[in-house]
């Protein structure tokens, strides 16, 4: 029904979900990638890494350094 309804599958949702909570985290930077897959339910740091690199284009830890360097200019 959700898949109807939407266009996408439940579990895609809820992936894409983690994933933007996931850089909500990384932006902050108070964290450890590793530390940050775990909070948003990814048991494996591998399968995380490579999601968040499919939906950002870079890999969790190169995002954080980009949050970081833009918060210093």
């Amino acid at each position: 029904v959700y898949k109807k309804t939407t266009g996408t599958s439940i579990n895609t949702y809820i992936t894409q979900q983690r994933l933007e909570r996931a850089r909500q985290l990384l932006e902050k930077g108070n964290c450890t990638v590793t530390k940050v897959a775990e909070q948003v339910g990814f048991t494996s740091l591998q399968y995380f890494s490579r999601k968040f690199t499919e939906a950002n284009g870079v890999t969790p830890s190169r995002y954080m350094e980009l949050c970081r360097e833009s918060e210093q200019i």
